[in-house]
């Protein structure tokens, strides 16, 4: 499997969830950034799911090495993001920390993967109709 590359023009969006959590100060920015990272891991994992959903498995000393933060920071937003139960964590001797994905953020991508195919089939939809094609000169 290759690896995606990410380029400047790349972006992530976050869930409206967490922005309402930082205007109420529960999290900060650093907080929001890796979680996202942590979503987009989430995304795109090819491990089966277990019974907690679909695992996130990344230590956090990569994290910390690829945002340039020490690990005590990642450690931090880690635990805040676990109390507020957007993460839950599974420890493991000598491994990688698991993670799963806590129930509101499996709601905004259950949501969001709902309306992506929707949204999907409707463009469909409307190119298969050869009336509708013709009408646009490109």
């Amino acid at each position: 499997m290759t690896k995606k590359v990410r380029n400047k023009y790349s972006y992530n969006q976050q869930p409206y969830f967490l922005i309402e959590a930082l205007k109420e100060k529960k999290i900060t920015c650093v907080d929001i950034v890796i979680f996202c990272e942590l979503l987009n891991k989430f995304k795109t994992t090819t491990l089966e799911p277990t019974e907690k959903g679909k695992p996130i498995i990344i230590s956090q000393q990569k994290i910390a090495e690829e945002y340039k933060l020490s690990r005590p920071t990642i450690n931090k937003t880690i635990k805040n993001l676990v109390k507020l139960g957007y993460l839950i964590s599974q420890r493991r001797y000598n491994k990688s920390t698991i993670y799963y994905l806590g129930e509101e953020p499996r709601n905004f991508l259950a949501y969001y993967e709902k309306k992506a195919k929707a949204t999907e089939n409707n463009t469909k939809n409307f190119w298969n109709d050869e009336e509708e094609k013709n009408e646009f000169p490109f």
